[in-house]
Formats: C-alpha cells, structure tokens, sequence
C-alpha cells in the first residue's frame, strides 16, 4: 500500500476514536484531579501519577462504553496502567501517553529500553512496514497517541516517530493528526462524576515503574 494511501486509511481511521476519547478523557481527568486533591494540600509531589490516574480511568471508560468498529482496548494495565488501542482490521497499535515537556515537539522520548527505541524507529508507511498482501501493519506499537492539558481542556494527537529523539530536542515524525470533535457537544469537556462514578479510580500504589524525564516510563 502506498504511504499516501495507508495515511488516508489511517486518518480515516484513527479519527473514529475522536469522539469516545474525547468523552473518556473529560471523565478521567475529572477523576484524577479529585485524587489528586489530598495529595497536594499534604505538599506531597508524586511525579506521573496523575497522568497514571488519567490513563486508568480512560481505560475503565472506554471499557464500559466501547470503541468504533475494530478497535479495542489493549495493553497490560500492570505496566504503570500501560494503555493502548489496537485495530483487528490493519493491526496498527496506538500507544495512549502525555506529552513530554523535555522535548521540543512535546513527543515523548524513547528513553534508554532497547524495545521502545525500536518501536519509536518506526517504518509503518514505507513498503517494509506493510503487508501488501493483508493490508496489516507488520510491526506493533507504531503509533503514539499523546494528550496535553490546555487550560481548562484538552488536547489529543496521533503521531508517528521515526527515531528515538534527543532530550530538549525534536523527536522525528512523519505522521501527526489531532483528534477533534466537530461541534459543540464536547465544549465543556472536563466534568464531576456522579457519586456512582466516584470510586472508579482508586489510590494508586505504581509498582516497578520508571518515571523520568528520558520518557522510558508511561506518561
């Protein structure tokens, strides 16, 4: 499949999960700013465990409202709440992370894993990263999906990386979308769960985790 075809796929694709996202996110971070509170009156700073508490209560969501077509929820939520979606239909993985402010495109780095650098060094729209034959992605893990705080909102994009990037320098990409929501059904985005909703997301105890500024943890 050319690269401008597989891109029109991906894009057409990819943009399926505007919506649900946009939704689970309004609800997870709701959720994880209420956790959040009592840990910041105590003057305590626990690094990346808001972001784990948003990757969390995505997940939860997603998995009681569903996902379009042939996506699904994938990834070992034992891995730091490790968070992807993965299309049966062209095997295509993206992986749900935050931004990184220690770049300058804000895409988080590979960091020093072997594994991640390979996945980051990606070649998804050249004729090596697709089976013709299928139509499916050979490699997993292509794609990133990253997620921002802006003010009061958000913001979500898919990317592709074809390197493992450099601290407080661009990580390559050849791909990038934002995933938005036309209308004005998500304009108030960030909203309170209800009291049934409110224990979703527990306290959060992250064990074997990394979480520093090269970007070899979840973000």
């Amino acid at each position: 499949m050319p690269a401008n075809e597989t891109k029109a796929f991906l894009h057409l694709s990819a943009m399926t999960l505007a919506s649900p996202l946009h939704e689970a996110m309004g609800y997870a971070i709701s959720v994880a700013d209420q956790k959040m509170v009592s840990y910041r009156v105590s003057g305590a700073k626990y690094r990346g465990l808001h972001s784990y508490l948003v990757r969390v209560g995505v997940r939860e969501f997603l998995l009681e409202e569903g996902l379009p077509d042939s996506w699904e929820i994938a990834g070992n939520p034992e891995l730091s709440g490790q968070l992807k979606f993965l299309d049966q239909q062209s095997g295509w993985q993206i992986r749900f992370l935050k931004e990184s402010p220690v770049t300058t495109n804000r895409v988080p780095l590979a960091g020093a894993n072997k594994a991640r650098r390979q996945i980051w060094t990606g070649d998804l729209f050249s004729s090596a990263g697709v089976d013709h034959s299928l139509g499916r992605a050979i490699r997993e893990d292509e794609l990133l999906m990253l997620w921002n705080l802006q003010n009061q909102d958000f913001g979500l994009r898919v990317v592709h990386t074809t390197g493992p990037g450099k601290f407080q320098k661009t990580v390559p990409v050849n791909y990038s979308l934002d995933l938005v929501v036309s209308g004005n059904v998500h304009e108030n985005r960030r909203f309170d769960p209800d009291n049934s909703e409110e224990n979703l997301v527990t306290e959060a105890y992250i064990e074997n985790s990394e979480f520093h500024a090269t970007g070899s943890g979840e973000f």
